[in-house]
């Protein structure tokens, strides 16, 4: 059997600027109802802060979440989190890295404007039994070599994860890659 799911990635656009009509609760409302009206399995969110976070516990509690490693240079930290349905989807494993030439640290490189992550969920579907993983990222808005190089190190990651699994696993990859579809990234991915 199949493991069919519907998968929705959002950038969030952080919880704490207060920018009138762009505030996040103005924009709350919609983005809740949009996720429940498509009521997808998956989710990948950029730029998650802590107020988003409490809109969702708060209004989608039907979801379970990792949210991987901080993002950003300083509090209050952005996070890349996976939600997903758990009456769906069993968590195998997860982590996370740094978009940078030493990414198992809080750090970044390639000039990125601010510092940048990736988070990862391996799944399982109990139904089918079909593991998979779920990698949602934000490429750098600035530098192009960041957003090159950031989608090169996730390459290589999913590579050594799939090495690990003894086999090559679906992959579903989410997120901001503020980058146009005739671009370097977009064409690696």
């Amino acid at each position: 059997d199949a493991c069919l799911l519907r998968v929705m990635t959002f950038n969030v656009r952080g919880s704490y600027y207060k920018d009138g009509l762009n505030a996040w609760e103005n924009r709350a409302p919609l983005n809740v109802e949009t996720i429940k009206h498509y009521a997808p399995h998956l989710i990948g969110f950029q730029e998650l802060q802590g107020g988003n976070l409490e809109t969702y516990q708060e209004k989608l509690p039907e979801y379970d979440y990792v949210l991987g490693p901080e993002a950003s240079d300083k509090a209050p930290y952005q996070f890349n989190a996976i939600f997903y349905d758990p009456e769906r989807l069993d968590v195998l494993d997860s982590g996370g890295f740094w978009l940078s030439k030493t990414p198992e640290k809080h750090s970044s490189s390639w000039q990125t404007r601010c510092i940048r992550s990736a988070n990862w969920v391996n799944l399982r579907c109990p139904n089918s039994g079909l593991s998979f993983l779920h990698l949602n990222t934000h490429l750098d808005h600035v530098s192009r070599p960041a957003r090159l190089e950031g989608s090169r190190l996730i390459l290589r990651k999913v590579a050594e994860m799939q090495k690990v699994q003894g086999k090559e696993i679906p992959t579903v990859v989410t997120g901001d890659f503020n980058c146009t579809p005739d671009s370097l990234p977009y064409s690696n991915f």
